[in-house]
């Protein structure tokens, strides 16, 4: 896909997009790593984390539905 994006003339994209792709891949393989090769240690801030997680999850929530039901009035805001 990106020795096509260059061969196109974009390769400001070509090389926004395999930097995105190195940090996704280092992103998600530092998630399995802590899942699977962690000696078990605890996070003294876990709890800390756990409510920034919920908080977000129900802010983007929130807006998605806003999003889903009043289509029209997010669009005219923005």
């Amino acid at each position: 896909i990106f020795r096509n994006v260059v061969a196109a003339g974009y390769t400001t994209y070509a090389v926004v997009g395999l930097i995105g792709s190195y940090l996704g891949i280092y992103f998600y393989l530092r998630v399995i790593m802590l899942m699977f090769m962690n000696a078990g240690e605890t996070v003294a801030t876990e709890r800390t984390s756990r409510g920034l997680a919920r908080g977000a999850s129900v802010l983007c929530l929130a807006a998605m539905g806003l999003m889903a039901i009043l289509p029209g009035w997010v669009i005219a805001r923005f």
